[in-house]
């Protein structure tokens, strides 16, 4: 039996300007005293028509739109350097 090479990654148009794969990484430079509602924004302006719905940094999840709403709500101003980076840090 042989493995075969995979295919071609299909392209998903998202708006006019932005044309994406699974694969694709979203990058945004952010300093360390930086919160998640500046990566949020960063993400917002970088990609013009896309906002943020969840985020993850490898297998953690850093903002989760649906949970964020109530009682989560707080975690979104913390500065990451002393919230969820230090989760991410020692794990």
């Amino acid at each position: 039996m042989q493995a075969s090479e995979p295919g071609e990654t299909p392209y998903v148009q998202v708006t006019d300007d932005i044309k994406l794969t699974v694969w694709d990484r979203h990058e945004v430079e952010l300093s360390m005293d930086g919160t998640l509602l500046q990566l949020i924004h960063g993400l917002e302006e970088k990609y013009k028509g896309l906002y943020a719905k969840d985020i993850f940094y490898e297998n953690r999840a850093l903002y989760l739109y649906d949970l964020m709403q109530g009682k989560g709500a707080e975690e979104i101003d913390k500065k990451m350097s002393t919230s969820l980076y230090d989760q991410i840090a020692s794990a």
